[in-house]
């Protein structure tokens, strides 16, 4: 009621009306006589459009198009003139306007709108900190306490009501410990709630998650043991290979006798090779899985040395 009365009383010191303070004492004079030059130009824009322009007339095009530009360059400053004349007073009436009216007003806006800011950011304010505190406490009770405020999507505005708002706060934190008392009676009960606070509280899809993430683990851990059996029945296949094979193959090889301080020589007088002598080979062998198992097997019992 007073905010009303502190407008009325505003309005009602005014001096004046706006149509008395602003007014235009005379409008601008401009003696014209356009409409009587317009027949002379048109016949002069005609004469020009008509000319020839040949390479023996093409001087004389020149000097006619100059003559023209130069007549309207006259009345174009002539125009230009006429604008500054008119608009010197108005600009001269902006600034004062502007200095007088203009910044004040919007100094008052500006001041006020600042202070409708903070009181409504004050009221927006209070009403989310009453909300958050209501929430937490309801959250607790219900034994969600992971939850915040945010995880409901509420949107605090002037025009929503406090009441409004906790209903739907309540309604959000229900859902959620009824989807956590579900949650209880799965297995994997723990990895599911981790993965429902993670998705942003969807029960469905959490289990669904859960649950199909095992599947594939326990998929995995089968082809693992389906390997490991294949490299299992593959060595016991290899083994009893060697164990059919001659015992010359599979007996170990003799150590090598160390070199004599001096080779032997043959007849001739040269070096004979000692076949005890260290050598680098290279082959390549192939063969089937098994059998290549039990050449490995064969080289490592007898210290063979390979790459």
């Amino acid at each position: 009621m007073k905010e009303a009365q502190a407008a009325l009383s505003v309005k009602a010191q005014a001096p004046e009306t706006e149509q008395q303070l602003i007014q235009v004492v005379q409008l601008p004079i401009i003696t014209q006589k356009l409409r009587e030059l317009a027949p002379e130009i048109d016949r002069q824009v005609a004469e020009a459009k008509s000319l020839a322009c040949t390479e023996e007339t093409v001087t004389a095009v020149k000097k006619a198009r100059a003559a023209m530009n130069a007549q309207f360059a006259g009345l174009e400053e002539r125009r230009k003139a006429v604008k500054q004349a008119i608009l010197a007073p108005y600009d001269e009436f902006e600034k004062a306007y502007k200095e007088y009216i203009t910044d004040k007003f919007r100094s008052a806006d500006a001041d006020l709108k600042a202070k409708i800011g903070d009181t409504e950011a004050g009221v927006k304010k209070r009403k989310s900190d009453d909300l958050r505190a209501y929430f937490d406490e309801l959250a607790a009770a219900r034994h969600v306490e992971f939850l915040r405020l945010e995880d409901a999507g509420l949107t605090v505005t002037l025009s929503a009501s406090l009441t409004a708002l906790k209903k739907n706060a309540t309604a959000f934190i229900e859902r959620v410990a009824t989807d956590a008392a579900m949650i209880e009676t799965q297995e994997h009960a723990s990895e599911i709630m981790a993965e429902y606070q993670k998705n942003g509280c969807h029960v469905s899809a959490a289990i669904t998650t859960v649950v199909e993430r095992h599947k594939e683990i326990q998929r995995q851990k089968e082809l693992a043991a389906q390997r490991e059996e294949a490299r299992r029945m593959e060595e016991e296949a290899a083994q009893k290979t060697l164990e059919s094979l001659p015992s010359a193959f599979s007996a170990p090889v003799v150590a090598p006798v160390a070199a004599s301080a001096a080779p032997p020589q043959s007849a001739d007088g040269k070096a004979k090779k000692d076949p005890n002598d260290v050598l680098t080979v290279g082959f390549r062998i192939r063969d089937t899985r098994a059998r290549l198992l039990i050449l490995k097997n064969w080289m490592d019992a007898n210290g063979y040395k390979y790459e």
